[in-house]
C-alpha cells in the first residue's frame, strides 16, 4: 500500500513537472526576426550565380563539378560520384604537400604531414597519377578541338 502511495506521488509529481515545463516552454518571449517578411526578388537574382568557396569566381554552369580556375569542387554531389570524385578525394596529398612547405606550420604537424605522404605514397603512384595524367590530356584535347 505504501509502494503504492508513493508510486502514485511520483507520477503525479512528475506529470506536473511535465506540465510546468511544456507551459514555460509556449510562454517564453519569442526574440524578433531580424529579416523583413518579403525579400526582395531582384537581391536574389543578384546573389543565385554560384560561385566557388575556394576562390570565389562565377562558375559557368551550375552543374559543373569542380571549377574552371582552381579546381576547387563545386558541384553539390561531386564527392558521391564514383568517377567523378577521384580528383575530390585525393585533392588532399596536394593540401598536404602545400601545408608541409609552408613556413607557418609547426614541425610537430610536418612531421606528422611527411609521415602521411610517405605511407600513402603508393595510392598516389597507383592512382593520383593516370587520373592526373589523363585530366591533363583531356584538357588539351579540349584545347586543340576549341581551336
Amino acid at each position: 500500500m505504501l509502494k503504492e502511495l508513493i508510486g502514485g506521488i511520483f507520477v503525479i509529481v512528475g506529470l506536473g513537472g511535465v506540465a510546468y515545463f511544456v507551459r514555460w516552454l509556449m510562454n517564453r518571449p519569442v526574440p524578433p526576426d531580424p529579416w523583413d517578411k518579403e525579400v526582395n526578388k531582384k537581391d536574389m537574382e543578384a546573389c543565385s550565380a554560384p560561385v566557388c568557396l575556394n576562390c570565389t569566381k562565377p562558375v559557368n554552369n551550375a552543374q559543373q563539378h569542380y571549377c574552371d580556375h582552381c579546381g576547387n569542387i563545386t558541384g553539390e554531389y561531386t564527392r558521391y560520384i564514383p568517377f567523378v570524385n577521384i580528383q575530390y578525394n585525393y585533392s588532399i596529398f596536394g593540401t598536404l604537400w602545400h601545408k608541409l612547405k609552408g613556413r607557418e606550420t609547426l614541425w610537430l604537424v610536418r612531421l606528422i604531414y611527411f609521415f602521411l605522404i610517405l605511407f600513402l605514397a603508393p595510392v598516389m603512384l597507383i592512382i593520383g597519377v593516370p587520373v592526373i595524367l589523363f585530366i591533363k590530356a583531356k584538357k588539351i584535347i579540349n584545347k586543340i578541338v576549341s581551336e
